[in-house]
Order: C-alpha cells, then sequence, then structure tokens
C-alpha cells in the first residue's frame, strides 16, 4: 500500500484494487460467508460511485464547451449521443475498476479516467472513426484514428473483444464519423 497521497498520482485508479499481499484475505480470516458477499458488494458499489463520480466531472468539465451536445446520465453510464447525421453513440461507465468505453459497439477498457474522457472528445469531434465491415457472418467493429497526413489507424482496445472470425464472402464498408467544433 502507498504511504504518501502523491502517489496515487502516479498509478492507475485500477491498481489500487489490486490484492495487498502483506493484508490477511478473507479466507484467512473465519467470517461469516453471507457477511463477505455483503461487504464486497458494498465495497464494489462504493467504488464504482468513486470512479463514476471522477468521470463525470471531468465528461462536465469537457461538456461546457459543447453546449449543444446532449448527455444522458443514468446511474450506470454516461452517453452522448452523435454529434453529426452519419455518426454514433459514444458511452463510458465504469466496470471493475476500469472506465469502459463504447463508441458505436466498438469498446474498449481504459484504467484512467482522463484517457476514457479524451477518447470520447476525440471521437465526438470526429478525429476518431468508426469503421464497420459487414460480411455474411456479421459486422465487424473498428474504431480508427486520423494521422496528421489524414491517414486512419485502427486504435488498439481490450483483447476480450477480439474474438474476430475470417470475413466470409463480400465484404461491405461502412464509416461512421461524428463532427462537432468547440464553442
Amino acid at each position: 500500500m502507498c504511504k504518501r497521497s502523491s502517489e496515487y498520482e502516479c498509478i492507475g485508479d485500477a491498481e489500487w484494487l489490486e490484492p495487498c499481499n502483506d493484508v490477511p484475505t478473507f479466507e484467512s480470516i473465519d467470517f461469516d460467508q453471507s457477511s463477505i458477499a455483503t461487504s464486497r458488494t458494498t465495497l464494489e458499489e462504493t467504488i464504482n460511485r468513486a470512479f463514476r463520480t471522477k468521470v463525470l466531472k471531468q465528461i462536465a468539465d469537457l461538456m461546457q464547451y459543447y453546449p449543444n451536445v446532449p448527455l444522458i446520465v443514468t446511474r450506470n453510464k454516461i452517453s452522448i449521443a452523435t454529434t453529426a447525421p452519419d455518426g454514433f453513440a459514444m458511452s463510458v461507465r465504469t466496470e471493475c475498476g476500469r472506465y469502459v468505453v463504447n463508441l458505436g459497439n466498438w469498446r474498449d477498457e481504459l484504467v484512467h479516467a482522463e484517457e476514457a474522457v479524451e477518447l470520447v472528445e476525440r471521437a465526438m469531434r470526429g478525429e476518431i472513426r468508426l469503421r464497420i465491415d459487414i460480411d455474411a457472418r456479421g459486422q465487424h467493429y473498428t474504431a480508427e484514428q486520423m494521422l496528421p497526413k489524414g491517414d486512419w489507424i485502427a486504435l488498439p482496445h481490450c483483447e476480450d473483444d477480439n474474438i474476430h472470425t475470417p470475413m466470409v464472402g463480400p465484404i461491405r464498408t461502412l464509416f461512421l464519423r461524428n463532427g462537432v467544433d468547440e464553442q
């Protein structure tokens, strides 16, 4: 465990949730299993609330530059509607100590709230587009970032979303892109 509060700024939010080796585990202490489950649920809810508050504050700061963009805040998720006719919806939610960003049906998990908010802002401004490859088996989503010379490259994303079967038959590709200017 970190001794100084300044160390919190040096590591990611999720790292504070990692198990500590010098603290006894629940299994080594004789507790009633139902109280352990209740305590763990309460702890997870508290952590999620703290993570959600952090990202909500940063999204609120961001949205002051985009007052005409609709923002929907629910108990579990912060959503931003599409900002262009051929755009896509965006959302941020907390899950297991990580920030989960959805750009349309593309998904990534991030450790820092700042990274999640920056990704959403870049998608709102049109610096990130969503590529949808459609074949006989379904759809494959890729978020792409525009490089300074105008080329597009695929963004990396969480590995559990990387279950991709080879494309079959004719492939049709659609591009969705938002676009909004600061006001």
